[in-house]
């Protein structure tokens, strides 16, 4: 029986270098697997019903609203556990946040139901942090389709 190895929830504010860092990860770690959760909704999205359009991750990183619903967040977090399940005894597994955008009415947070964060076993939560400063700095120079905060809204999600 193989050894189990390690499950990785990254979170941290928005532009602080979590894709970043999955995708160097990925390429760089052969022991690794990652679940990149923006990137996987998109194509979820993306491929999905044939009634939806097409839809990119820095679209998704600008907005969710109209485009995600709580079903599909629910059915993207099924993947994930069946993901860990399936390579957990061969490989560590780092799994992306769930996004946090900042919609016309507000910020939006979709959090795991309790009883699928528990079914991830996760072993390590890494957090990056990034001061609300560096946040607006790092989205002026590279919005990558995420809105522009302003100042109280990026100290704000510094802070969630």
């Amino acid at each position: 029986m193989s050894q189990k190895k390690k499950v990785v929830y990254l979170t941290g504010a928005p532009a602080a270098g979590k894709s970043t860092l999955i995708r160097t990860l990925a390429s760089t770690r052969p022991d690794v697997k990652v679940f990149e959760y923006g990137r996987m909704m998109s194509e979820k999205l993306s491929c999905g019903k044939a009634t939806r359009q097409a839809i990119s991750q820095h679209a998704l990183r600008g907005v969710t609203d109209g485009h995600v619903t709580q079903r599909d967040i629910d059915e993207l977090d099924a993947e994930i556990t069946n993901w860990v399940e399936l390579h957990n005894s061969q490989f560590h597994l780092v799994i992306g946040s769930h996004q946090v955008t900042i919609e016309p009415f507000g910020f939006r947070i979709s959090p795991f139901a309790p009883a699928r964060l528990n079914a991830l076993k996760i072993d390590e939560f890494w957090l990056l942090i990034l001061d609300s400063a560096g946040t607006l700095e790092r989205i002026q120079r590279t919005p990558d389709g995420r809105r522009a905060p302003t100042p109280y809204q990026a100290e704000f999600h510094t802070h969630v």
